[in-house]
């Protein structure tokens, strides 16, 4: 069989080939670039939220993500617990302990009614732990706080917080 086609309907079948292979490089542009504006906004979204988690866990004071851990009868004493003279609402030292913490969130808590907000200020240069709280709600909280000691052992010391009704925290 011979060609019978000219040259000018080979071109033409050729222009038709290309064109449709065109569009469809057009519409697989166009999806992907869909694709990516919704992957892009996803990250950007996230990326809000996380900065939002950041901010608040921030203007927490050094809050620790660790796991409550129970001392397994350490030899180490428990130095005294101490209370500072507070304002109506305001934050209150409730227990100070030296040990060491590479990153100043070697410790944690936990709490019972949660109408005390425990916070922890960690001092590197004094090796120092201070444990504060804040009255949330009136009312009575059995705290455990946790902390390591300066031979990476988890101490813990147990407390009775008291919240007024003025939000004053005292320790009974």
């Amino acid at each position: 069989m011979t060609n019978t086609f000219s040259n000018r309907q080979k071109y033409t079948i050729r222009q038709s080939a290309v064109t449709k292979n065109e569009k469809g490089m057009r519409t697989q542009l166009k999806a992907m670039a869909i694709v990516l504006t919704i992957a892009f906004a996803v990250a950007a979204g996230a990326a809000v939220w996380v900065s939002a988690l950041v901010k608040n866990r921030s203007a927490e004071s050094h809050v620790s993500a660790l796991p409550v851990a129970v001392n397994a009868g350490s030899k180490n004493t428990a130095p005294a617990v101490t209370q500072t003279a507070a304002a109506a609402g305001t934050t209150v030292t409730i227990f100070q302990s030296n040990g060491k913490s590479g990153n100043g969130y070697d410790w944690t808590y936990s709490a019972d009614s949660g109408c005390a907000k425990i916070t922890c200020d960690y001092n590197f240069g004094k090796e120092l732990y201070t444990f504060a709280a804040s009255g949330v709600t009136p009312g009575t909280d059995h705290v455990e706080l946790m902390y390591k000691d300066s031979n990476d052992k988890w101490q813990t010391v147990s407390l009775t917080l008291n919240v007024d009704n003025s939000l004053n925290t005292t320790i009974s």
